[in-house]
C-alpha cells in the first residue's frame, strides 16, 4: 500500500501541471440554485440578489445564500474586507456572532447615553465605519478602537473639519489598517479641503493638501490618486502611505490593489476598455473588456459583447462568457446569473491541492484517476 502512494504522489507529480491546465479550461462547476434573480452579489462567499449596501453606505435587509442555495439569515451589518459585519456600534464575526457592542457617546465623554443626550442609539448618533481591525466614530476628534473595543487613538483636525457625508469621501479605512481622511469647511464656510493618511493611532502619516481630487482606499500599501490636468482630464497615480507617488498609469480609473492585482480603465463612457494591472504598473491584461465585477486570487469576474466569464491573470477562460451578471470569487465559490437562474460557480484550479503532513492514502485520488484516464500515468505506476 504504501508503494502506491508513493507511486500515486510521484503520478501526480509528474503530470499535475497538464491535469491543471485542462483544469483551466474546463475545470469548474456551476450549480443551478433554483432562485430567481436579475443581479447578484458575493458576501464573504454567500450570495445575496439584493445590494447589501445602499447609496448611503448603509448596510440592507439583504438575504445571504450559499452555495448550496440555502437562505442562510439576512445580512447583520455592512460587510468589512476582512470578513467582519458592522451594525451601528455593533461588530459581528464570519460566523455571525456578537464580537463587539460599544456606546460611541460613552467612550467620547465618559458616560453611558441617554435619550436626552443625543447620542443613544445603535450608532450612538455616529457615523462608524470599520474595516481591517479598526473602527472609526466620526466625529471632532476622529476616535479609532481596535475591534475588542480599545481606543488606540484620536485624531483633531487643525483648521478643516471631518466629514463623514462629503460627497462619500469622508472617512475610509482599507484593509490593512489604514485611514484615508477628508477634511474641508463647514457649510458657508468656503470649498478649502485636504486629504490626510492616518495609522489605527490617529498618527498622521501623510498630509496630501488639496492636489488631488481624490484619494482612495489603501490596500497591500498603495492607494489611486487622481490630479486634475486642467483640461477637464485626470492625471492618475498610485501614491503610498507617506504620500509618495509610486505609480504614474494612464488610465481614467483605478480600483485599489487586492492580492496584486488592481483594475485599470482607459477611455470613458461607451469606449471605456477595462483591463488588469499588477503592482509595478505593468498590464498584466490589456484593456479590452468592458467591465471588471470582481478580482480575487488571481480571478476575473469580466464581461465582454454583454456576457460576463471568469479568466485567470494569463487571461486564459476559467469559466465561459454564458452569465448575464457574475460577481467577484470569493472563499472558493463565485456567483452568476443566467436566463434569469442564480448559479453558485466552482473554480476546481482555484485551489490547488497541497497534501498535509498526514495525508490519507487517498489523497489526491480524483487528480490521479483523471490522469490515468487521459493516458498520463504508465502501465507500471498504475500497477505499483
Amino acid at each position: 500500500m504504501k508503494k502506491r502512494i508513493i507511486s500515486l504522489a510521484l503520478a501526480l507529480f509528474v503530470c499535475l501541471g497538464l491535469i491543471h491546465a485542462t483544469a483551466l479550461a474546463a475545470g469548474y462547476t456551476a450549480t443551478n440554485l433554483n432562485i430567481k434573480a436579475d443581479a447578484v452579489w458575493n458576501v464573504n462567499g454567500y450570495a445575496t440578489t439584493e445590494a447589501p449596501v445602499d447609496r448611503a453606505g448603509y448596510a440592507t435587509n439583504a438575504t445571504l445564500i450559499d452555495s448550496t442555495g440555502s437562505a442562510v439569515r439576512t445580512l447583520p451589518g455592512k460587510p468589512t474586507d476582512d470578513g467582519y459585519y458592522l451594525n451601528g456600534s455593533t461588530l459581528y464575526d464570519a460566523g455571525f456572532n456578537e464580537k463587539l457592542k460599544f456606546d460611541p457617546y460613552e467612550i467620547k465623554y465618559g458616560a453611558p447615553a441617554t435619550s436626552g443626550s443625543g447620542g443613544a442609539g445603535t450608532g450612538g448618533g455616529y457615523d462608524i465605519v470599520a474595516n481591517g481591525g479598526v473602527i472609526a466614530i466620526i466625529d471632532e476628534p476622529l476616535i479609532l478602537l481596535d475591534y475588542f473595543g480599545n481606543v488606540t487613538g484620536k485624531y483633531t483636525p487643525d483648521t478643516l473639519h471631518v466629514d463623514p457625508y462629503a460627497a462619500g469621501r469622508g472617512v475610509n479605512i482599507g484593509p490593512d489598517g489604514i485611514i484615508t481622511v477628508w477634511l474641508g469647511q463647514l457649510a458657508g464656510e468656503g470649498d478649502d479641503f485636504k486629504w490626510v493618511v492616518l495609522d489605527k493611532t490617529g498618527a498622521v502619516l501623510a498630509d496630501l493638501g488639496s492636489k488631488y481630487s481624490n484619494v482612495g482606499t489603501f490596500s497591500e500599501g498603495l492607494t489611486y490618486a487622481f490630479i486634475p490636468d486642467g483640461e477637464g482630464g485626470y492625471e492618475a497615480f498610485y501614491i503610498d502611505t507617506a504620500g509618495k507617488i509610486q505609480l504614474s498609469i494612464n488610465a481614467t480609473a483605478l480600483s485599489t490593489f487586492l492580492d496584486g492585482y488592481a483594475i485599470a480603465v482607459t477611455g470613458a463612457g461607451e469606449s471605456a476598455k477595462y483591463g488588469i494591472i499588477d503592482k509595478s504598473g505593468k498590464w498584466v491584461i490589456e484593456p479590452q473588456y468592458e467591465s471588471i465585477k470582481g478580482l480575487s486570487n488571481g480571478i476575473f469576474a469580466v464581461g465582454k459583447d454583454g456576457k460576463f466569464g471568469y479568466v485567470d491573470a494569463d487571461n486564459s477562460v476559467l469559466v465561459p462568457f454564458e452569465y448575464d451578471d457574475l460577481t467577484s470569487y470569493e472563499n472558493g465559490v463565485g456567483y452568476g446569473i443566467k436566463n434569469d437562474e442564480l448559479y453558485a460557480i466552482v473554480i476546481e484550479s482555484a485551489a490547488a491541492p497541497n497534501a498535509p503532513a498526514d495525508a490519507p492514502s487517498g489523497w489526491a485520488a480524483p487528480e490521479v484517476n483523471a490522469a490515468i484516464e487521459a493516458g498520463l500515468v504508465s502501465e507500471n505506476l498504475q500497477q505499483n
